[in-house]
């Protein structure tokens, strides 16, 4: 699992820090950051783990005003931060710890000057500032090289005091305070907080290959994947046990009928696998869903569900209960 955690953790720093080209010292830039100083509502975190190798776990941490969001995009089964957007800033830090621990870590991090991420550091820090909607190479990018970071907890609130600078010597003396949660980074993207969601299903493809499954490179099953596409989003149903295999250009056109199960790799007949994030990659059973334009916003990886397969006549019908990782439950009706 630390090796998954590895190469995640990698994968979100190369996305992140490759959008913007650090700039010089900009007055009007500065001064629109001092204005909203005040306006810091949104933070979040992932556990990295020891991405540095060298023992020392990390928690990055970004921090945004009101108007900003972060811009993931799913191709190719893998999602990665596309861009910030909005209008506000963003402060990104890597905390280097001595170890995990239960919730968000607390105490005193200075600027991790010669790339030694000891614990009691920061890493990997800087400022994004985005103006009328900027996104991605339209952001001015700041980098923070000095300073220190407190992290003190009340109650279930955090505040962060930030008193930093960047590589042109700009002083920023910044805080947050509020919630800070931990988001696995196993599950990117997902909710923090559980929804309930109903999707409409207007549309199913199924597709299903032969499969090796006790690894002696000879297929004597196969596994299916279920996609089904409504206008708030898709819901994808994936590895999909069969015992039998079937001739290439003559597997089934459709799932067969019967109750599915959700099992932990199990595959066993009339199951399926959950959903994570593998080798970079979205893998295995999950919802995503779009907004007015199409464009994806939220990913829930299914660990709990169950999927009723009917035909009867000429009527076909999916039903599928679920819950994600963070409680969402989720439901989809299809039905020809």
């Amino acid at each position: 699992m630390k090796t998954l955690f590895k190469r995640i953790a990698w994968l979100m720093a190369a996305v992140i820090l490759t959008q913007c080209a650090p700039i010089e010292r900009d007055t009007e830039t500065m001064e629109s950051i001092f204005e909203m100083r005040k306006n810091l509502t949104q933070a979040e975190s992932y556990y990295l783990g020891d991405v540095n190798d060298i023992g020392t776990d990390v928690y990055d941490l970004r921090i945004m005003t009101d108007g900003v969001g972060v811009n993931y995009k799913l191709s190719s089964d893998k999602i990665t931060l596309n861009a910030y957007k909005g209008n506000g800033y963003v402060l990104y830090f890597e905390l280097n710890t001595g170890e995990e621990t239960d919730a968000f870590p607390v105490g005193e991090f200075t600027a991790d000057q010669d790339e030694s991420f000891d614990e009691g550091t920061f890493s990997n820090a800087y400022c994004v500032v985005l103006n009328s909607g900027a996104i991605a190479a339209d952001a001015v990018k700041l980098k923070i090289t000095g300073g220190k970071v407190n992290v003190s907890k009340s109650g279930n609130d955090y505040t962060v005091k930030m008193d930093v600078t960047t590589v042109e010597e700009t002083k920023l003396d910044l805080s947050y305070s509020g919630k800070i949660e931990v988001g696995d980074p196993v599950y990117i993207r997902e909710p923090f907080s559980g929804k309930n969601i109903e999707l409409e299903v207007d549309d199913i493809s199924f597709v299903s290959e032969n499969f090796d499954l006790d690894g002696d490179r000879i297929k004597e099953s196969s596994v299916g994947k279920l996609t089904l596409t409504g206008d708030d989003g898709i819901i994808v149903i994936n590895d999909i046990f069969d015992e039998d295999m079937y001739p290439i250009g003559k597997e089934p056109a459709r799932l067969a009928p019967g109750t599915y199960t959700l099992t932990e790799w199990t595959y066993e007949p009339f199951t399926f696998i959950p959903g994570e994030i593998y080798k970079e990659k979205v893998d295995g059973s999950y919802a995503w869903l779009s907004d007015e334009s199409g464009i994806f916003t939220e990913i829930f990886y299914l660990v709990e569900a169950t999927m009723v397969v009917k035909e009867t006549g000429n009527e076909y019908s999916v039903s599928i209960t679920a819950t994600s990782a963070n409680g969402s439950t989720i439901t989809a009706n299809y039905k020809n």
